[in-house]
């Protein structure tokens, strides 16, 4: 019949599974923001593309209505307008790829951050785990 392991140690180990278990659950979280950020460089990426793709049959729309024709000087600055509206949109889609990209990166160091700390209490748990086979072996 196994010994009876001392009340503290079981403490211990009970200790050492749930810390183990929310190491494991944080490491789960870490994952999923990385899926979701993922999720946000992909979307990014083709709002940009698509943008891209349309820009320029945005720009002919624009142009069309200037060339072989005799316009005023405010038609000339509200297409100008117009143009810089363009190029600033751009700029702002790939501004939010940007920060989906940073945000993928922080991302990825909590979850290596969270896989170090799942590491150090799965070394702990089996110390303790090592601990209670051996009271329960008893006296060698």
């Amino acid at each position: 019949m196994p010994r009876i392991t001392p009340k503290a140690v079981h403490q211990l180990l009970e200790l050492r599974k749930l810390r183990s278990r929310r190491a494991d659950e944080t490491l789960r979280v870490r994952q999923s923001a990385i899926d979701k950020s993922d999720a946000a460089i992909e979307a990014a990426l083709t709002i940009l593309r698509t943008w891209r793709q349309d820009r320029p049959r945005l720009e002919r729309e624009i142009y069309d209505l200037l060339i072989g024709k005799t316009v005023a000087l405010n038609d000339l600055e509200e297409a100008k307008a117009k143009m810089i509206s363009l190029h600033d949109h751009e700029r702002l889609l790939e501004r939010r790829l940007e920060e989906a990209l940073s945000e993928t990166e922080q991302a990825r160091q909590a979850r290596e951050e969270a896989y170090n700390v799942a590491r150090k209490a799965y070394r702990e748990l089996e110390k303790c785990d090592n601990l209670v086979r051996a009271l329960n072996a008893g006296p060698l």
